[in-house]
């Protein structure tokens, strides 16, 4: 079954309706991207005049959505939950990764809602070995005004995965998970981009559990190319530690891994 925005966009703008908040919401059935779209409004005066501090911005379809290094996402229509939370301030200093954060929290509510979800470091989601969800982070300057934009892609249909070189998966096969679930997780991610302070703890919160914990892997980039080490937990600071016999060390997200 498709994902129908009318089972759970009312819920969405029902709670900005009644919250205190400076925060702007809206839907488009198509764009290019979430992230090309929210940053086209936040250019008008309309949507960056002083007023909102975070913007979310929710999309039907992409035609030209982006992951991490550029990589095509598929977002069909009714096939995923694609969307994007701008907020107010830029990237906070001596802050972990927002991508790493929010992909650990998005992990926290899957579980917490019987889905067998694992973080991938340093920014997917898996459901068992195939991936689910992806996240991307952006600092942008607009007018006068620093803006960290975190684009998010959930697959509710799994994609054909004749397109991709590695498993995908999709969240309408799970059994039991509310209808209005795509709007817990706009709610949930869009409060944790709000709160850095907690960033931190929700990345403790997988660092031992993640899908590459105390596994060989393969470690690309920045000199380290065919590294083979053992992965271990996430630091307070987002990096990946790995392993050899004879040193630690700790990867940032500049860094390729995959198991071996």
């Amino acid at each position: 079954m498709t994902l129908r925005p009318s089972y759970w966009l009312p819920t969405l703008f029902s709670h900005y309706q009644y919250a205190q908040t400076a925060t702007r919401i809206l839907y488009r059935p198509v764009a290019t991207s979430s992230n090309h779209l929210a940053e086209k409004l936040l250019k008008k005066a309309a949507h960056n005049d002083g007023k909102t501090d975070t913007l979310i911005v929710i999309v039907g379809k992409q035609t030209a959505g982006e992951g991490r290094y550029g990589r095509l996402w598929v977002s069909e229509q009714g096939a995923g939950l694609w969307f994007t939370v701008a907020v107010r301030g830029g990237l906070p200093a001596s802050c972990p990764p927002p991508l790493t954060a929010l992909a650990a929290d998005l992990v926290n509510l899957l579980q917490s809602s019987g889905v067998k979800a694992v973080l991938k470091w340093p920014n997917d989601v898996f459901l068992g070995d195939a991936k689910l969800a992806g996240l991307m982070a952006q600092n942008k300057r607009i007018g006068a005004a620093d803006w960290l934009f975190c684009g998010v892609g959930v697959n509710w249909l799994a994609p054909d995965a004749s397109r991709f070189d590695y498993p995908v998966a999709g969240l309408a096969d799970v059994p039991g998970l509310a209808v209005d679930f795509p709007a817990k997780v706009v709610l949930r991610l869009a409060n944790t981009l709000q709160t850095p302070k907690r960033w931190g703890r929700l990345i403790a919160q997988q660092s031992d559990t993640h899908l590459y914990a105390n596994k060989a892997v393969k470690v690309s980039g920045m000199g380290f190319d065919g590294l083979v080490a053992v992965a271990r937990g996430i630091d307070q600071n987002g990096r990946l530690r790995v392993t050899t016999p004879q040193k630690e060390y700790r990867l940032d997200g500049r860094f390729r891994v995959r198991l071996l």
